[in-house]
């Protein structure tokens, strides 16, 4: 018993824990209220999806923008346990910009597009004109590995830190054995 709370106190200490929130969106707010608080509103396909431990990255190609986004093929992130995002599909996007790019947040209203969404609002009949600038595969693996090697780190200590508790462990076991 003694040894097992050890372990647990240990482990503890090198684990990195990840903030937890509770959520603030059970009910999703008026469109018009989901347009203003985003910072982007596209209409966009997802050509390709990279998953990549916690994130999901997202070639998207947009098809029609209605607030911010000026670029025909953008990135966006998505957190891998709520993203639903699927190859393949075409999605009303509502995003929020971030240190990295686009993001694709878990309140987000974002759905899969049909034409009936066009007349929820006024607001969806004012495009935002594209650029033909498109985004790069290449430029989508280098975010997807910038990030690995963020998470990496993480990893790293907590091997570390097993490794360390592992040692005392079994120093202790031998100085048990020596009394």
């Amino acid at each position: 018993m003694k040894y097992s709370l050890i372990f647990v106190l240990f482990f503890a200490l090198f684990v990195n824990p990840v903030q937890s929130f509770a959520l603030s969106c059970a009910e999703l707010p008026p469109f018009e209220q989901s347009f203003n608080n985003n910072d982007a509103v596209i209409k966009g396909k997802v050509l390709k999806v990279i998953t990549q431990k916690e994130k999901k990255f997202l070639s998207v190609e947009v098809e029609r923008s209605f607030k911010e986004v000026n670029s025909k093929n953008i990135v966006i992130q998505e957190d891998v346990t709520w993203g639903t995002s699927i190859e393949g599909s075409t999605y009303l996007f509502f995003l929020n910009k971030n240190d990295k790019g686009w993001e694709n947040q878990l309140c987000s209203p974002t759905v899969l597009y049909t034409d009936e969404l066009l007349t929820i609002s006024p607001l969806m009949n004012e495009d935002v004109p594209l650029t033909n600038e498109k985004v790069e595969d290449v430029k989508l693996i280098n975010a997807v590995e910038k990030d690995k090697d963020e998470s990496d780190k993480n990893y790293y200590l907590v091997t570390v830190g097993l490794l360390m508790m592992l040692v005392g462990v079994i120093l202790m076991k031998k100085k048990k054995k020596e009394k």
